[in-house]
């Protein structure tokens, strides 16, 4: 047997923020219940342009001075970096990785117990910093130009002309912007802003990357450091997924609503996400989320006394190299993919009790992933659809949904496939939550650019 086969890796601690909690506990109970949050979109983007979808899963507010982010970080970090740093702080903790600071200023740690060269962070994200990148170009673009209008409307007697002075400051009210150009764009907006930051806040020297693979992000991230610490590179990873796409012009939102890829209201909006669905219309957009787990190779995590939470068997990805927006819809490389992590864990497909699915919505997606599942696994193994819960996270959603596969095993039970009430296929999609016997699992995501990856998992046992 080789090192690289010996070598185990388990999880150990894992921490998330979405739209529907901000802790583990908050979010999995959460999702047993069924619980949503959709709400309209901001009333000020109907402004710009029309929408076909009028609805998103909002963030909660978030005290990020919790969780390791000091008042320097709020004003030099994107929202999607400062989200990673927080869900990365909650899973270390989770972990029972103890800490001690290094620098109060800027709220700087070192990890106890912790060889900072054999630990690395690895994390996904499919956009980085895209909303510090358009509130730049805006201010960039229209600055000048609003100052001049401002001064327009002063100089106009609004007595005389106060048709043209309203006219004039409903246009300028209509373009809103920073406060200043930003003198840290640059390294706010580079999508390695996650990794670098996370390694810079706990005073990680080991690999530090960002995978960005659009909506399998997370699960590449996953995948890459388990074969980090597979392979023994490392003893230790901080990894998972990162997004925030929420912008003052709701440019990010229209893209995706151009292509028809959003649910779109239909006069009950939490139940408009519908993955799998006969009624399925596209997927709910969420405004961001951030989900981090921590990896250890099992001797390691046992020689601190940690509790493993799960363990990682398998992992592939692969490209359908076929169309850039749409998978491929015999899922030739899909299957391939399946078939290599399940011969790496050395599970059979009906070993397989529980499948988190990439589960979008859109009709395309569902259509495929259910065939795939009914051709590999038939109608035995569990499945459901996290994103039914809490829409599309792109980059994290990944992260969430290993998170939730480990969640389902340790808890012997999963949440439904929200809205599901006409299925498109006869799988054995959840309906309820119950006890049930949960030992393995498999978390897929496929991406707009073909790309796709999958990981095995399973209950952890000495």
């Amino acid at each position: 047997m080789t090192n690289e086969a010996k070598r185990r890796v388990v999880v150990t601690g894992m921490g998330i923020i979405c739209s529907i909690g901000t802790s583990i506990s908050e979010f999995w109970e959460n999702c047993l219940n069924g619980f949503t949050r959709v709400e309209n979109i901001p009333g000020h983007w109907r402004n710009y342009s029309a929408f076909t979808s009028t609805i998103l899963s909002p963030l909660p507010a978030i005290d990020f001075r919790a969780y390791d982010i000091s008042l320097i970080d709020s004003n030099r970090l994107d929202l999607s970096t400062q989200m990673a740093i927080a869900s990365a702080s909650m899973a270390l903790e989770n972990a029972g990785i103890d800490k001690e600071i290094r620098n109060v200023r800027h709220a700087a740690y070192i990890l106890k117990g912790i060889d900072p060269a054999r630990t690395g962070v690895i994390y996904g994200t499919g956009a980085g910093g895209v909303n510090t990148l358009l509130a730049g170009h805006a201010f960039q673009a229209l600055s000048n130009h609003k100052k001049a209008l401002t001064a327009m409307i002063k100089s106009i007697d609004a007595e005389k002309n106060r048709l043209l002075a309203e006219c004039l400051a409903g246009i300028a009210n209509k373009m809103p912007l920073p406060n200043r150009a930003n003198p840290f764009i640059v390294s706010m907006i580079m999508p390695s802003a996650c990794s670098g930051n996370i390694s810079i806040k706990y005073g990680l020297t080991g690999p530090s990357n960002t995978l960005c693979s659009a909506c399998a992000s997370g699960t590449v991230a996953i995948g890459h450091a388990y074969r980090a610490i597979k392979s023994g590179m490392i003893d230790v990873a901080v990894t998972g997924g990162a997004e925030y796409l929420h912008d003052d012009y709701g440019s990010i939102f229209r893209g995706f609503d151009m292509i028809g890829a959003l649910a779109p209201d239909n006069g009950d909006k939490d139940k408009s996400c519908r993955p799998f669905d006969k009624q399925h219309a596209g997927f709910l957009f969420s405004e961001g989320a951030s989900a981090t787990l921590i990896l250890e190779e099992l001797d390691h995590a046992r020689n601190r006394g940690a509790e493993v939470l799960g363990e990682i068997v398998g992992f592939a990805e692969t490209c359908d190299a076929s169309n850039i927006l749409a998978i491929e819809k015999n899922g030739a490389q899909i299957k391939r993919m399946i078939m290599a992590a399940l011969d790496e864990s050395g599970l059979h497909p009906q070993a397989i009790d529980y499948i988190n699915t990439h589960g979008t919505g859109t009709v395309v997606n569902d259509e495929a992933e259910a065939q795939i599942i009914n051709d590999i696994f038939g109608k035995r193994p569990l499945v459901n659809s996290t994103k039914s819960i809490l829409g599309h996270t792109i980059g994290a959603s990944g992260a969430i949904e290993a998170i939730v596969s480990i969640l389902s095993i340790k808890n012997s039970k999963t949440h439904i496939c929200r809205n599901l009430e006409e299925p498109i296929l006869d799988l054995n999609f959840v309906t309820e939550v119950k006890e049930r016997e949960i030992n393995t699992a498999i978390s897929q995501s496929f991406a707009f650019g073909g790309q796709n990856s999958v990981l095995v998992m399973r209950g952890f046992q000495y």
